[in-house]
């Protein structure tokens, strides 16, 4: 089986799922995979040529987000090369025209597609993995490094600052937070359009002494072993892998209900879900977690639980029995010698 990855962009969350995907594949035997990354339009003259060229020996063509998903469906529309796109996010279905099949990373993703049209028993439900070796240890030195407390509750958010992810909103919460008298600090990890915006509202309100923007960085074990509480205030999320890596990590988080987190929490239960722009309930979850350490312990073991199932050794077996069934339908018999 040769597996072609096409991935829109060539960094970001999106990037890493299908290096990761690619990655694991090719550890199989009898499966070869390449990533091609970025896509730079619909009609990307460059990968297209690479796709055409290989087409005689390609099996399927897994594509990430419109522009890849637009041009390997334009490619391969009248071809017997199996086409499957996950979708991320919420985009418009007219990117999809011509793939063969769907995979939708949650239920909420699912849902946007079917209320466009897209039938139903297209779509494969097969959430994002996360690393088996992330696991709680101590002595990062990352609390040193910020000039954070060792004892006050740290809250943090990751991804990119955008107003998608809508950290301005967070801001306004932990405002709300130190106005209650709660002892806490942010750590705020990602970069983006809104960082500078971010800056002037930090500045505007005093709070540098208990907030800090680290900019994008690479050792996420480090980030989850010394946060406390994960806070997600996106607008709209089609999944959030920071949210499932906490869980996984057993942080609790607090979550807007905008999409994928929905799918993970149980409000309650392993962290808590908020209104999308609830500043108020927001404030409430988070005040909650920080001034009660066993009730983070407690929704934090829960959390750990919940995303049993997801590590990516069961998410890249899901993606490979849909391969081969795919393939199977088409007539072309599996190939895949067996790691599980």
């Amino acid at each position: 089986m040769f597996v072609v990855e096409v991935s829109s962009t060539a960094r970001g969350s999106v990037r890493y799922i299908a290096g990761k995907l690619c990655q694991r594949f090719s550890r199989r035997g009898g499966v070869r995979c390449r990533l091609m990354a970025p896509v730079r339009g619909r009609f990307d003259l460059k990968v297209a040529l690479r796709l055409l060229w290989n087409r005689r020996e390609i099996s399927l063509v897994h594509t990430h987000l419109g522009r890849a998903s637009s041009l390997v469906g334009w490619l391969f529309k009248n071809s017997d090369v199996m086409t499957v796109a996950t979708l991320h996010g919420m985009q418009k279905l007219r990117h999809y025209k011509n793939i063969k099949h769907f995979v939708a990373v949650s239920e909420a993703v699912r849902r946007h597609y079917v209320a466009q049209g897209l039938d139903d028993e297209k779509i494969t439900i097969i959430p994002n993995g996360y690393e088996e070796m992330i696991d709680r240890y101590t002595g990062s030195g990352l609390r040193r490094e910020l000039a954070l407390p060792a004892g006050a509750p740290l809250i943090g958010a990751i991804g990119q600052l955008s107003p998608i992810k809508n950290q301005m909103l967070l801001l306004e919460v932990f405002r709300q937070l130190l106005g209650r008298g709660v002892d806490a600090y942010l750590l705020i990890v990602g970069e983006g359009e809104m960082r500078a915006g971010l800056e002037r509202e930090i500045a505007t309100h005093n709070m540098g002494g208990r907030v800090r923007l680290a900019g994008y960085r690479k050792d996420v074990a480090a980030i989850y072993s010394e946060i406390d509480i994960l806070a997600a205030t996106s607008v709209e999320e089609g999944f959030c892998l920071p949210v499932l890596e906490a869980m996984a990590f057993g942080v609790p988080v607090v979550a807007t209900a905008c999409g994928g987190p929905e799918d993970m929490i149980e409000s309650g239960v392993n962290g808590y879900l908020a209104g999308v722009n609830d500043v108020a309930g927001l404030a409430t979850a988070l005040e909650r977690l920080c001034g009660d350490t066993e009730l983070r312990s407690r929704m934090g073991a829960h959390a750990k639980a919940s995303v049993t199932g997801m590590e990516w050794g069961t998410i890249e077996q899901r993606y490979m029995s849909l391969f081969e069934t795919l393939l199977a339908e088409q007539g072309e018999p599996p190939t895949v010698d067996r790691d599980d």
